[in-house]
């Protein structure tokens, strides 16, 4: 059985409608791998007792509280809080105000290194 040509001679090589196929096969194949398991990778979580809780600064209050729920029950030392403050509207409407955040962490939880 031979497969028909996925390519033709023009200037350069072009594509056919077979191989254009092809490739939006494989496109639509990688993306929808990365589609279910990307998550998974992502957000696995698996502590190797350190006694350091890395948090990730951009989380709204409910991801805090976790985080907080998570260093309290977990027995940390400390708590990395990532990136850098929010300012206001940068990625929060101009024309809406911030939302207040309950919960920051304890100084003595946090170190804030000198970068």
């Amino acid at each position: 059985m031979t497969l028909p040509p996925l390519t033709r001679v023009k200037t350069g090589l072009v594509l056919t409608w077979q191989g254009w196929l092809l490739a939006l096969a494989l496109v639509g194949v990688a993306l929808w791998g990365l589609g279910t398991h990307l998550y998974g990778y992502l957000a696995h979580t698996e502590p190797v007792g350190g006694g350091v809780l890395v948090v990730e600064g951009w989380l709204p209050d409910e991801g805090l509280r976790q985080a907080k729920a998570r260093f309290e029950a977990g027995g940390y030392r400390r708590m990395l809080v990532t990136g850098g403050p929010l300012q206001k509207g940068y990625h929060w409407p101009a024309t809406r105000p911030m939302p207040p955040c309950r919960w920051r962490p304890s100084p003595s939880w946090v170190w804030n290194p000198p970068w």
